[in-house]
């Protein structure tokens, strides 16, 4: 015991105190060997484990230098779940094992073992997780488990000093001098012969805890009562080598504890798009044998594309493996379904038989029908015989690939342990490399030629195939995904797809399509943003839809943007919330508005609205952002926003052109509103943006293309069940277009006026049960106001009612199917 702390620590307590307390307590006493045995990496590993850890060899360095420093801190890998901490561990684990001339000589000989954070809770049966640790570090001996440390320098120690560090602050009174000298010997050569006998026997172990931070942060009681009192003097006397790692989030609340000052943080990022395709590409192979498929290297690419883009929540590698690991899944049940043609054939024959046995309740003639019978068994079994070929080829395939690959391992270990030329390694490895891997080879080269011909298993995976999972990961449907060459097309076509959907800006979206393609392309910088624009017009002329449309363009999704309203931020303090407030003020473990948008999804448009009506504050914070791609949040964490298109909205110099001052009567309204707008905003700020974007005023023929676009919008929402069409009249369409027209609100008041004059009469028939059936509703003015006809289509009633009839049919063939079952069974 340490003479300067007469305090106790939790692991100053012997096992045998230990023991008496849990009797104490009536608790049960955990032993260590009641846990599950731990994973040790050095013998479990292969190199499965490092397809996707190539990327991070320069994060292994960090921990063989952290080992052999004299005083080393504990290594802490803080990164996001999937960027490849765990695989930077594995990968060490590995080189030790196999590759131990790689590594430092003081590592060669180390074990790294991992404690389960979910064993460990699951065997806690003292309900005290501190006994339950305790007990687990010496059933795996990772730990110097000596209780006592040795003064520098012994021999020259005064009785005083002895008795100190033996007895702490408080000595007993009746300890003799005699009595301490002797102690104290004892202890000394107890030290020394331990130490001695642990260098020549024990084997450096370093203990690696995955899921630390739920461990520590679980404090019972106090900081005496948890995990934590556990290890702090483990760790401040240097008797545990410990290796974790924790996420960002995490890691900002871990900073609170103890045990932070004993850590060395490391960071993990994720790898750029280079590595992280070589990675996966290498990680293919392991899918591709495990489920039977192939997957080409434009769909890796591709999917690495896409996931980066649909499924932003998630880190690389491990996103873009789990997309290809999902996506070999379907291509596997695909090639291991039986066709529908096949399955249609069994559908006949059962729907023939059913006829034959009705025509022969009534004593009809079946002759036909026996024929027919007959022709689709024989087509059935050739079809059904021809699939199951192909189907068990598939499975030969699968099982030789599997081999491959562990021939390939086996390979590897034989030529590690050659000794001589003649051992049977060496024999085993020639055999491997002359008979063994060509003749599994030749068979894989078989299947690949035959299955090129396969009408009926198709085991390669395709854009579709991707399409489907992306799809399911993401939440967004299918027809909204672009691909690559899709995407592209899009943009080649940027100017009409946008002015189908925004009327009357032909000019801002040339403007605009101009600056995303060169952005697209890659001929600006790259560390910048997609593009920075700014929206300068009237209120309801088309800003945000366009946004919108854009996002659709670019990102394959019109919900891919998202809105900051700027009159939040319209004061000094209240800026903060943008990237997050300060340590010690509320709010901090928030975040800020903008970057945790960036980080739940780079790929997207950033709207900030009514950007003249933030403090001039913002503006500081959006400089480095329009120059170099990057924001920092409260944490200190840069968020990357060079994926992102910036889009800032203003109605500067609205108000000075209803004003109609003499001054003005020479000047356009292009240049009035660039009069205003430079001299709202700073220089430096303006000279960051890419564009400039002025809106025209709508005029009344933009009113009436955009009246056409929100019926067609309400005809879609109306004819989700039934066919519904809407027809108005020219002089409801006047009526509806001269009620909405104003300069100063634009297009919004053709909605407000939908909803008022149109949708509320239609919904009245709906509920008056009139709108049940396929219909067009012609609509007409009527004293200021609109009237609704509804007019049935008798055509379309008539073949949903056949259709009808048809699902009527299919039952009355099921019933009499099953009274026939029924009277087999009664005749048996």
């Amino acid at each position: 015991m340490n003479g300067s702390n007469s305090k106790r620590t939790f692991f100053d307590f012997s096992e045998d105190d230990l023991k008496k307390m849990n009797k104490a307590t009536n608790k049960p006493e955990v032993k260590g060997d009641e846990l599950k045995k731990p994973d040790e990496h050095p013998t479990s590993l292969n190199s499965s484990h490092l397809a996707h850890s190539e990327g991070s060899e320069s994060k292994m360095v960090v921990p063989k230098k952290r080992s052999m420093a004299v005083n080393p801190h504990e290594p802490l890998y803080v990164g996001e779940n999937g960027v490849g901490r765990r695989s930077i561990i594995e990968s060490l684990a590995y080189k030790i094992t196999k590759n131990p001339e790689n590594v430092p000589e003081r590592l060669r000989n180390t074990k790294i073992i991992e404690l389960s954070v979910d064993n460990l809770y699951g065997c806690n049966v003292t309900n005290n997780i501190c006994t339950t640790f305790f007990n687990a570090l010496k059933s795996l001996k990772v730990y110097d488990a000596f209780n006592y440390d040795l003064p520098p320098n012994p021999k020259l120690m005064s009785i005083e000093e002895k008795k100190a560090h033996l007895y702490g602050n408080n000595p007993p009174p009746t300890a003799h001098d005699e009595d301490v000298e002797r102690l104290f010997n004892e202890m000394v050569e107890s030290v020394q012969l331990y130490r001695e006998n642990r260098e020549k026997t024990n084997q450096p172990k370093i203990l690696f805890i995955h899921q630390f931070y739920n461990m520590v942060d679980d404090y019972s009681y106090s900081f005496y009562d948890s995990v934590s009192s556990v290890l702090q003097p483990l760790l401040e006397k240097k008797r545990l080598k410990l290796v974790t790692c924790m996420t960002p989030s995490e890691y900002a609340k871990f900073t609170k504890n103890p045990l932070a000052s004993h850590f060395e943080v490391i960071k993990v990022g994720e790898p750029n798009f280079a590595t992280t395709l070589d990675i996966v590409t290498k990680k293919k192979e392991y899918l591709e044998a495990s489920h039977g498929v192939f997957i080409d290297n434009d769909i890796v690419e591709e999917a690495l594309l896409l996931s980066n883009r649909y499924i932003p929540l998630k880190a690389n590698p491990m996103k873009c493996i789990s997309v290809l690991d999902e996506l070999a899944s379907i291509v596997e049940k695909r090639g291991c379904s039986i066709p529908i043609n096949v399955l249609e054939l069994e559908d006949k024959i059962k729907k023939v038989s059913i006829d034959i046995d009705k025509k022969s309740d009534d004593d009809i003639d079946t002759s036909s029908l026996m024929k027919k019978l007959e022709k689709l068994k024989e087509s059935y079994a050739t079809k059904y015989s021809a699939w199951k070929a192909e189907y068990q080829a598939l499975q030969s395939y699968r099982e030789n690939r599997v081999r491959l690959i562990g021939l390939k391992k086996e390979l590897g270990d034989c030529i590690a342990s050659i000794t001589s030329p003649d051992c049977e390694s060496a024999k085993r490895a020639s055999k491997i490399i002359e008979d063994d891997i060509p003749e599994v080879k030749a068979s894989l080269k078989i299947f690949e030629k035959q299955s090129a011909k396969n009408k009926y298993v198709n085991n390669r995976a395709t854009l579709d195939d991707l399409s489907v999972v992306i799809s399911r990961m993401s939440g967004i449907p299918q027809k909204d995904l672009y691909f690559t060459t899709q995407k592209n097309h899009s943009l080649n076509n940027m100017e009409s797809i946008l002015e189908e959907q925004v009327i009357g800006q032909k000019q801002a979206i040339s403007s605009i399509s101009k600056t995303i393609r060169v952005a697209k392309l890659g001929l600006r910088d790259a560390n910048k943003p997609q593009a920075s624009l700014l929206f300068c017009g009237f209120s309801g002329v088309g800003k945000t839809e366009l946004a919108k449309q854009i996002a659709k363009v670019v990102y394959g999704n019109e919900n891919s943007v998202s809105v900051i309203d700027m009159t939040k931020y319209n004061t000094e303090f209240s800026v903060s919330g943008l990237i997050g407030t300060s340590a010690g003020y509320v709010g901090y473990d928030d975040g800020g508005e903008l970057t945790n948008t960036i980080k739940k999804n780079p790929f997207q448009v950033i709207i900030f609205d009514e950007i003249e009506k933030a403090h001039s504050r913002v503006w500081n914070i959006l400089l480095p952002v329009f120059e170099e791609g990057v924001c920092q949040n409260n944490y200190g964490e840069s968020v990357s926003l060079k994926d992102t298109i910036i889009i800032l909205t203003s109605n500067v110099g609205t108000k000075r052109l209803f004003q109609h001052k003499e001054e003005d009567k020479d000047l356009t309204q292009q240049e009035i509103f660039h009069e205003e707008i430079k001299e709202t905003f700073a220089p430096e700020f303006l000279n960051r943006l890419d564009d400039i974007v002025i809106f025209n005023e709508l005029s009344m023929h933009d009113l009436d293309k955009i009246l056409s676009i929100q019926l067609r919008k309400l005809e879609e929402r109306l004819s989700k069940k039934r066919e519904i069409k809407i027809e108005l009249s020219t002089e409801a369409r006047q009526f509806l277009i001269f009620n909405s027209f104003d300069i100063q609100l634009g297009a919004r008041p053709i909605k407000r006026n939908i909803q008022n004059y149109l949708s509320a009469p239609i919904s009245d028939l709906f509920y008056q049960g009139k709108l049940d059936k396929h219909c067009t509703l012609k609509v007409d003015v009527d004293e200021k106001k609109l009237k609704v006809e509804v007019i049935v289509d008798e055509k379309k009633e008539s073949q949903e009612k056949r259709k009808r009839n048809n699902d009527y049919d299919d039952l009355l063939e099921l019933d009499h199917k099953l009274k026939n079952a029924i009277k087999s069974s009664n005749v048996e």
